[in-house]
């Protein structure tokens, strides 16, 4: 189940300039082979400053807080690299709030390279979201010409895990040949089947004078059936699959080497499940996965049986201006356990959590709510739950630190459910999927 706070059921927030709403990241400097190695690294850093000092002034004139965003080039500079080899890159977003992880800029930069070049988006860990929430995520990228799809990587692993101890996978994650075929593949294959059949049908009753209303509803069940299995969470498979299909276009398009192989770029914010993605795709473990944010240091390249590279970035925090620091702690960006001030992602938690789950969850009697005093506090949480634990200090207060990061793990593993309506949807339409 997933719980909605009464501030994502509206998702309103004040407008921000145009210059404020979606900032850039910093581009490589144009380069060819003549170019010296000296020269572009000077380049490089030269519009690194200057990049720098453009958001400096931007936060300065409009009186506004900038996230804690990489302000390291060699990370950006693995970020480049990745971008320039990829045929099609994927940005990783946390399904629960997609658009706190998404850079439209770095679409853009990715555009800007080669009309060749194509994104996705990827939302890991869609197996939070009900069918109703996922829906209206899939209208909101729809409407923008986006290509996406819905994952979830840990569930990945889980099956992965499960075939392996069954005996049902081999090393490199290839299926071996005593598997049977997937259900799904087996459910399309009859879908097809069945659609001759009916084609042949449809031919002879077209001769006896069937009524054309009969084919606009079997059109109809289709494009209802096409727009369901876009809200599914694909596998593993699936995912290479669509991609991988992409990517190949996208490398034909371009006219590359065909000695070389088309490439498939992963990008996105610390800890959003990048590693874990390519883990499950190439079926056991070639990246380093952690539970701190920013595990990977440096991009890596992985070889695919399918003839497909696929091309790890580290993760880095893109500037932004809309999100929080304490929605960069609960969105899994920042390390909860290096937070000095831990009241307001606590009291995020609280807004976006009901009262009555945290009391069921932590076994906690929390103070009911009163007119001055709607919203449940940060401290009222806190408190409640170290006493009820026994985390005390030394001087017999309880320990709010240590309450503070048992429940902003929870938040972020997703132990407390919580995910954020798109833009642009009404009341009514987020009470109803709310309610689902």
């Amino acid at each position: 189940v997933v719980f909605l706070g009464s501030n994502a059921l509206s998702n309103k927030k004040p407008p921000l300039p145009a210059e404020l709403a979606d900032l850039k990241i910093p581009r490589r400097p144009q380069w060819d082979e003549h170019t010296s190695a000296e020269d572009l690294d000077f380049r490089e850093r030269e519009d690194f400053v200057n990049w720098r000092r453009e958001l400096a002034q931007m936060e300065e004139q409009y009186e506004c807080n900038l996230t804690p965003f990489e302000k390291n080039i060699e990370v950006w500079r693995q970020l480049w690299r990745v971008v320039e080899r990829s045929d099609v890159c994927i940005q990783i977003l946390d399904s629960r709030n997609p658009l706190l992880y998404r850079s439209k800029d770095l679409e853009s930069y990715v555009h800007s390279l080669s009309p060749h070049k194509k994104t996705m988006l990827v939302l890991n860990k869609a197996d939070l979201l009900p069918k109703s929430i996922r829906k209206l995520w899939a209208r909101y990228f729809r409407s923008q010409g986006v290509a996406f799809l819905f994952f979830s990587a840990y569930k990945e692993q889980e099956r992965i895990d499960q075939e392996a101890s069954a005996g049902l996978y081999r090393e490199g994650g290839q299926h071996s040949d005593a598997d049977e075929e997937s259900p799904k593949a087996t459910k399309h294959e009859d879908e097809e089947g069945n659609g001759e059949d009916d084609d042949e049908g449809d031919s002879g009753e077209e001769d006896a004078g069937e009524e054309p209303p009969a084919q606009k509803g079997a059109a109809a069940a289709a494009a209802t059936e096409e727009e369901d299995d876009e809200l599914l969470v694909c596998s593993a498979e699936e995912l290479l699959a669509r991609a991988g299909a992409l990517a190949r276009a996208c490398y034909a398009a371009a006219g590359s080497d065909p000695r070389a192989r088309p490439t498939l770029g992963f990008v996105g914010y610390p800890n959003v499940g990048k590693s874990s993605t390519l883990n499950v795709l190439c079926g056991e473990k070639r990246v380093a996965v952690g539970p701190t944010p920013g595990k990977t240091k440096h991009f890596q390249t992985i070889l695919l049986d399918e003839g497909l590279t696929l091309c790890d970035c580290p993760g880095l925090v893109f500037p932004s201006c809309i999100a929080s620091k304490g929605e960069m702690v609960c969105g899994g960006v920042l390390p909860i356990d290096q937070l000095r001030d831990c009241l307001p992602a606590v009291q995020l938690v609280c807004n976006r959590i009901p009262r009555e789950v945290l009391e069921r969850r932590y076994g906690v009697r929390l103070p009911e709510p009163t007119p001055d005093y709607p919203i449940l506090s940060a401290a009222e949480l806190l408190q409640g739950y170290a006493y009820m634990r026994g985390f005390m200090t030394q001087s017999s207060a309880p320990d709010e630190a240590r309450a503070a990061r048992i429940i902003l793990k929870d938040y972020v593993h997703g132990k407390l459910a919580f995910a954020l309506i798109p833009p642009g949807v009404s009341a009514e339409e987020a009470a109803v999927a709310a309610k689902d």
